[in-house]
């Protein structure tokens, strides 16, 4: 029999390296209220969130946990972490299991061929759409809340933990991290899903690379929240057009240049316009130009 092909382990396989139920430190959160644990059980690895010690018991700590959880527990979405239980640890009291993701921050300046940072945009346009859907307004979407995963490079939007949705009463004032949170998040006012389209803003601006992407965050990124993108999907059809509009793009560019040589045609028998004629025609080509450029660039 030929070993090679039998199929089977390379290595043994040391099992003693993550002891069942071990509590591995991941991170504490900055505002020092939240810890991040990884344990294992039955063969799978979780993230435990807990409240820190000193949190413990207090009446509203334990409800945001708990309005996390239930807030997380409800999304289903591929680009989206679990949350599987709130329980009662013996050690960390209350805290929520949830899916254990290998992986990295979102980051622009990561080497991706163009078509993989167009499918990490996407999904996460996706996870946000969806999470909107569902009335949650995530309030802290930011580059170190949304992973990488190592195997497939696929998003993976994290933290809950400052999320509100409609269903609730309570934990409704405003939040968010500042380099991220939109004018109305800053100044302490009720937000909605644009507040998200703005952080959504941010972040795209990162990694725009064309005029007309740079024109979408900008709108993303408007002070008053009613002059932004309504919703995710308005966002994503300006930010990455279907292959229809691209064809309506270049059509129009096909008709500016017919223009452009129709007026050629018409003007040479009026010399005296000869340099307004030359710098023109001069435009009406740097326009077509940048439209094909910009055509192409979205085709990735």
């Amino acid at each position: 029999m030929n070993t090679s092909c039998v199929s089977g382990f390379f290595e043994e396989n040391d099992c003693s390296l993550t002891p069942q139920g071990e509590l591995e430190l991941l991170s504490r959160s900055q505002n020092g209220v939240f810890i991040l644990y990884r344990c294992q059980s039955e063969g799978r690895y979780y993230v435990l969130k807990a409240l820190q010690p000193d949190y413990r018991g207090q009446q509203v700590y334990e409800e945001m946990l708990r309005k996390e959880y239930e807030i997380g527990a409800a999304l289903k979405h591929p680009n989206i972490r679990e949350y599987y239980d709130l329980f009662e640890h013996p050690l960390l009291g209350n805290c929520i299991r949830m899916e254990w993701v290998d992986g990295s921050p979102l980051a622009a300046d990561a080497v991706l061929p163009k078509s993989v940072r167009r499918r990490l945009l996407s999904q996460l346009l996706d996870a946000v759409a969806y999470m909107h859907l569902h009335q949650v307004i995530h309030r802290d979407l930011k580059p170190d809340n949304i992973l990488v995963t190592r195997n497939g490079q696929n998003v993976k939007l994290i933290d809950f933990s400052l999320a509100d949705s409609d269903s609730y009463s309570i934990l409704k004032a405003s939040a968010g991290t500042p380099l991220y949170a939109s004018p109305e998040q800053l100044e302490g006012r009720k937000g909605d899903c644009r507040s998200d389209i703005y952080s959504l803003g941010v972040i795209l601006s990162e990694f725009a690379e064309n005029k007309r992407q740079r024109a979408v965050v900008a709108k993303c990124l408007r002070a008053r929240s009613e002059q932004r993108y309504g919703c995710v999907e308005e966002l994503r059809k300006a930010y990455f057009p279907s292959v229809k509009n691209r064809l309506l793009l270049m059509l129009a560019v096909l008709v500016l240049i017919l223009s452009g040589v129709g007026f050629i045609l018409t003007s040479r028998l009026q010399e005296a316009q000869s340099i307004y004629q030359s710098e023109t025609i001069d435009s009406i080509f740097q326009q077509a130009t940048e439209m094909l450029e910009e055509a192409g660039e979205s085709s990735y």
